[in-house]
């Protein structure tokens, strides 16, 4: 989600913009909303999982619990970003962000981790950890390309995403993936190559 947070306002701006209907005010609003939304579905990496486990270990309950009480955190917080923080559609986007961070992200996978005896912190650090430095490195390496190859047109909008996907593959073979699958990829390879 690192590339639509860095990548939205290009995108929205070449599918989009127009001086007279969609001037580069609307652009830059809907590039905030888009960013927002990414940065919600990554903070969800932190409880991947943990649906499933509940799941697996029949404390569905739970979770179907905290969805609901995660859809009213998310009207709530909506209707409190508008009206009283007067964010507009921003607002509504930052009610799903932050009501995710507090359920799916905080609560689902610390009550997950307790039920299945897992350590929380050693979780967060192993999990989250790893996801959010390769998240981090990733947003990085997007911001570098969209700055130095910045994007007028759909090829070059396409050619910066190409090269981005192709950095994220190191980024993954470092950052994510455990020291006994690397050795299996590189085995792999050279096996390859003889």
């Amino acid at each position: 989600f690192s590339p639509y947070f860095v990548f939205c306002e290009s995108f929205v701006n070449l599918w989009m913009f127009h001086p007279d209907s969609f001037p580069l005010s609307s652009v830059k609003e809907a590039a905030m909303v888009m960013a927002i939304l990414s940065c919600s579905k990554l903070i969800l990496l932190f409880g991947f999982g943990s649906n499933s486990l509940l799941a697996a270990t029949g404390h569905i309950s739970f979770a179907a619990k905290l969805t609901v009480v995660e859809s009213f955190a998310n009207l709530f917080l909506s209707i409190v970003f508008v009206v009283v923080f007067n964010l507009g559609l921003a607002g509504v986007a930052m009610g799903t962000l932050v009501a995710r961070l507090l359920t799916s992200a905080a609560v689902m996978p610390w009550y997950a981790c307790k039920k299945a005896g897992i350590h929380f912190g050693k979780y967060l650090c192993d999990i989250g950890g790893r996801g959010l430095s390769a998240g981090v490195a990733f947003m990085f390496v997007c911001q570098v390309l969209r700055d130095l190859l910045p994007s007028t047109n759909w090829l070059e909008f396409f050619l910066q995403v190409g090269f981005a996907s192709a950095v994220y593959i190191p980024i993954v073979f470092i950052l994510l993936l455990p020291g006994s699958d690397r050795n299996l990829v590189v085995a792999k390879f050279r096996s390859f190559s003889l």
